[in-house]
């Protein structure tokens, strides 16, 4: 073998090695869109004015800044969350429990926090305290909500849907609804925010879940990402947005 023919195969073997790193580097999107439920304080709700205000909203923007990847949040009604991540207009859903019938589409990130799940009563109904005792009732649900799934499966023949919490409070209200389940963390902001918070009392915890980050099925890189980009996030900016929302 000739020195020429060995420099040949050195040129060929960078280039190769080259055109490898580039294209590891244009997988790197520029971008990705998230959707998440817009009605979920203290993670993510709007303002008065109408303005998106939260934890995610902050954290998101911090993702950004540490992983160099622009996170474009889509925040809406949890149900058109779930349609948009469904027809692929969005790359990552963000508040999300994980179900079985989930986990038929979707990959999931590690979980972020627990979430207990409460039922709701008002104060005129008595000897409500378990799942077995709801049976005979209708109860008010989120659209998409796992909750729903859970009370059907605790043999709950009646759920009614609304588009989002703040639809489902406001029901409350208007003495539509008088039992609901709901997710703890939003249930006395809203509540309160509705003034209903003097007329319902939590009856019981109906199940705990857990908060997790979902991609379309198979996009383990993005996981990974994902998960990089907050474990970049340092922890004293974790504490000041803990301070700042959850007090």
């Amino acid at each position: 073998m000739t020195l020429g023919t060995i420099r040949r195969w050195l040129a060929v073997g960078l280039l190769g090695l080259a055109s490898a790193t580039v294209g590891l580097a244009a997988e790197v999107p520029a971008r990705i869109v998230v959707v998440m439920d817009d009605n979920y304080p203290p993670y993510v709700f709007r303002d008065t004015d109408g303005q998106l205000k939260g934890y995610l909203i902050d954290l998101w923007a911090l993702w950004s800044a540490h992983s160099g990847i622009q996170a474009e949040l889509r925040p809406t009604e949890w149900s058109q969350a779930l349609q948009r991540f469904g027809n692929h207009e969005a790359d990552v859903i963000d508040t999300i429990f994980r179900t079985p019938m989930r986990e038929t589409f979707m990959d999931f990130t590690p979980p972020y926090t627990d979430v207990n799940v409460s039922i709701m009563v008002h104060k005129s109904i008595l000897g409500i305290d378990s799942a077995a005792t709801l049976k005979a009732f209708a109860v008010g649900v989120k659209q998409g909500d796992a909750c729903a799934d859970h009370l059907q499966e605790a043999g709950v023949r009646r759920t009614d849907s609304y588009p989002s919490y703040e639809a489902l409070i406001k029901a409350a209200a208007t003495g539509e609804v008088r039992i609901f389940c709901l997710d703890a963390p939003p249930a006395h902001f809203l509540m309160a925010r509705n003034g209903v918070d003097k007329d319902f009392r939590e009856a019981f915890t109906l199940y705990q879940g857990q908060f997790h980050r979902g991609v379309h099925k198979g996009e383990s890189a993005l996981i990974e990402r994902i998960d990089s980009g907050f474990k970049a996030i340092p922890a004293r900016d974790y504490a000041a947005l803990q301070e700042k929302w959850m007090g």
